[in-house]
């Protein structure tokens, strides 16, 4: 069975008609087409939208999907149903909720089998009717249509109760990893490279409807026989003598080309023995159907554990970065970069916690809805207008439904992901790792580039973030002879011109920025003191900020306290921003990861246009006060050195006089030469005083300088002075080794919510969104609270 969509309509065969091409019905068709082609079930003995008459009380008229009989006769004669399917648009998260309606349906229909789908996500559970639903349980598989009858495989399935855990998911990962180990003796790195090519060639096959719900070593054994057989005899390119390997590999590319995971000349590298036997290993899990939580987590452990050691620092522990992301608390409209991406952790996260907030805020309209709709009145009408009523709140739903559809382009979550989320990182691999990881996680991945961090590119340049989140090299130096060259520069015609056209001369100006032949520390204020790369990315990151942008950054802690020029990097930050949060965890945290370096997480808040005023006013006026302090002090000593220097002015005229009287004074000869010998020993006198003077009047204008220094800084603190929260903590829910301990960051984070209220650090930026039905449709208002 082919899914048939044109004009705007979806073909729906258990209907014979028509029907509007919505995101909950190309979720229906997609599954009645699999149910057919996969599980061999035929059309007429299912049908679709089954009215069933336990809905609850506020609920409305309640409709089941899909439901399968054992046979069409069954259907006919309204016995009870073999599977009962829940279908919810790609972009809905299934809720716990939504489980038990789904169980409450195929109760009532007497199934013994129910299914909830969003097609990014299936699971199938067993219908025990002997006891209320307390807990849900979840199978590995529903029975194909030649087994219908097969009490045995039945009774089999449903006792194949299915648990999945994340740990086993990931387990299953490092066996697989094993295996390239073993067989093509590859480094971490490039096995974990080949395990990626893998899972997305899975995702793709699984995607398709048109195949097998699993991508299995014997169909793709069986598909390999078939290419060879009936395909390539036929072809003329060098396609003719490609490995069916590559063929796949090539169809996976091609699907994800968008998202530039894959370079367009890669290939598999392992060996056949190896790609089959990993094949195998994870046919236990259609990762299409598997929640983004369990994908993105697993994945998220194996690439902590595959890259220790050399490029464990890209990697910090999901402990540190939900701590990060509870205290900045990123709220949807805002604008986030990490320009240190990773592997895209604090990103993800970020994603996933405002995406929680969108959807729990859809929920709430729903319920409004609900409430209006489903009151005392409708449960006094007639079955013909509780449906007309019902279908109207469902339509609406479909509508609100919408915005959490990524590929809506007015939607929420499709703004989310495409023009809130920004990152970049050197390393290719890791660049692709990050978008790899965000994909797995749900998306978000669009603005991630492989480019050096402290580099203009794309839509990432100053001035443009609400957040930073970051957790940057430490270190490393940048050379101070280090040039822009050609590679740095952004080459992509098509994209510069999509960028300009949506950023304008903001991002002509910013990329003009990356010139070949510059040195990168000199793009930085703060490359004249240090070219430390935790410097650099620090002044980086007050770049990108908007006015009144939050920053949360790991630091070496030897930054915030050492003396000498860090001294200096602290003066020039303290002039930038203000302090949020100093939080200092253990060493061991880090240790996990190969870093060796005690580290604290620094909170800022970059100055607001306002804030940036009253400072310099204040340093000026401050200036002003100390230099008239200390004036009388200068003066005295410019005094000394100026009486010095006219007895030395007089020295040399009298000299001058007295030469000129030795030609015409031919008696007095000798008073004069005894005179210009006591005006030269003056003059002598006062040279060596004026510089012993000199050194002394240096040594005590440096001294006087110092105190002025530090005195207009102390008195520029008390002036700006403002709360600076600092908490140490011995235990942030990892030990050096990598294992869980006990996690203090979870109560300091709900503290400083707690001060955060009370003293109000920052101006939440708050995109609230609202809803009203006007003129049968749903129409979002948006307000943007300061």
């Amino acid at each position: 069975m082919k899914i048939e969509i044109k004009n705007g309509k979806i073909y729906a065969p258990l209907k014979d008609k028509w029907l509007v091409e919505k995101p909950e019905e190309i979720v229906r068709q997609k599954y009645i087409a699999k149910l057919v082609n996969h599980y061999g079930y035929n059309i007429k003995q299912m049908k679709q939208e089954v009215k069933v008459s336990n809905s609850k009380r506020g609920q409305g008229r309640a409709y089941a999907d899909i439901v399968i009989w054992k046979s069409e006769k069954d259907k006919k004669e309204d016995k009870k149903a073999f599977i009962v399917i829940e279908c919810k648009a790609e972009n809905i998260t299934i809720k716990q909720e939504d489980y038990f309606q789904g169980y409450n349906y195929a109760s009532w229909a007497g199934a013994s089998f129910f299914v909830t789908t969003n097609e990014k996500e299936t699971k199938f559970f067993n219908v025990d009717k002997e006891y209320l639903p307390k807990k849900l349980q979840e199978i590995i598989e529903i029975p194909k249509a030649k087994n219908i009858n097969n009490k045995k495989e039945i009774e089999k399935i449903l006792k194949s109760l299915k648990v999945f855990e994340r740990d086993e998911f990931a387990k299953l990962l490092f066996q697989c990893h094993n295996i390239i180990r073993n067989n093509d003796k590859f480094s971490p790195e490039m096995a974990f490279d080949e395990i990626s090519k893998i899972l997305f060639m899975k995702i793709r096959y699984e995607r398709n409807p048109d195949e097998e719900a699993i991508f299995k070593k014997e169909k793709f054994l069986k598909n390999k026989e078939n290419y060879n057989k009936n395909v390539r005899p036929y072809l003329k390119s060098d396609d003719k003598k490609t490995p069916y390997i590559q063929i796949l590999f090539r169809q996976t590319k091609d699907e994800f080309k968008e998202d530039e995971l894959f370079d367009k000349n890669e290939n598999i590298k392992i060996k056949q023995v190896s790609f089959e036997a990993i094949v195998e290993k994870l046919e236990k899990y259609n990762l299409s159907d598997t929640s983004d939580d369990v994908k993105g987590i697993a994945f998220e452990k194996f690439l902590g554990k595959t890259f220790r050691g050399e490029l464990g620092q890209f990697f910090t522990p999901r402990t540190i970065v939900d701590y990060m992301i509870d205290i900045i608390e990123p709220q949807e409209g805002e604008i986030i970069c990490d320009p240190c991406a990773g592997s895209g952790g604090f990103l993800i996260k970020a994603f996933e916690y405002i995406r929680e907030k969108i959807e729990e805020n859809i929920n709430q309209e729903k319920e409004k809805i609900r409430n209006v709709f489903f009151d005392d009145e409708f449960e006094k009408l007639k079955d013909k207008d509780k449906d007309k009523i019902t279908e109207k709140v469902n339509k609406y739903f479909a509508q609100l439904n919408e915005e959490l559809r990524p590929t809506n382009n007015k939607g929420r979550l499709h703004n989310l992901s495409y023009y809130s989320i920004y990152g970049t990182d050197a390393n290719p691999r890791m660049a692709r790792t990050a978008k790899m990881n965000m994909i797995m996680h749900g998306d978000g991945h669009g603005g991630v580039h492989h480019n050096d961090g402290l580099l203009n590119i794309n839509g990432i340049f100053e001035n443009r973030f609400d957040i930073i989140l970051t957790n940057p090299p430490f270190g490393a130096r940048v050379d101070k002879n280090l040039e822009i060259v050609e590679s740095d520069k952004y080459t992509d015609t098509k994209k510069i011109e999509k960028y300009t056209k949506r950023y304008g001369k903001k991002y002509s100006d910013a990329i003009k920025k990356v010139e070949v032949g510059k040195k990168i520390i000199d793009l930085y204020d703060l490359g004249k003191i240090s070219g430390l790369t935790e410097i650099l990315f620090m002044e980086r990151c007050i770049q990108l900020l908007k006015p009144n942008g939050r920053l949360g950054i790991v630091l070496p802690e030897g930054v915030l306290n050492n003396s000498g020029n860090l001294q200096k990097v602290r003066e020039y930050f303290e002039g930038k921003a203000k302090i949020l949060l100093i939080t200092s965890i253990p060493k061991d945290v880090f240790m996990a990861s190969g870093a060796t370096v005690k580290p604290s997480l620094v909170f800022l808040k970059k100055f607001s246009e306002k804030e940036t005023k009253i400072y310099k006013e204040i340093t000026e006026k401050t200036t002003t006060e100390i230099i008239e302090k200390y004036k009388p002090k200068i003066d005295k000593i410019e005094k000394i050195v100026e009486n010095i220097k006219n007895e030395i002015k007089i020295s040399i005229s009298i000299i001058k006089k007295l030469k000129k009287d030795i030609k015409t004074k031919n008696n007095d000869k000798e008073k004069i030469k005894k005179q210009i010998a006591e005006q030269e020993t003056n003059k002598f006198i006062a040279k060596n005083k004026l510089s012993k003077e000199k050194k002394l009047i240096r040594q005590t204008i440096k001294n006087i300088e110092e105190k002025k220094s530090k005195e207009i800084k102390q008195f520029v603190k008390e002036r700006f002075n403002y709360k600076i929260p600092i908490a140490e903590i011995e235990f942030a829910g990892i030990d050096s080794k990598g294992a869980v301990c006990e996690n203090q960051l979870i109560k300091l984070a709900k503290e400083f919510k707690e001060y955060r209220k009370k003293n109000n650090p920052w101006k939440e930026k708050m995109l609230k969104s609202s809803y009203e039905i006007i003129d049968d449709k749903i129409i979002r208002k948006q307000i943007v609270n300061f």
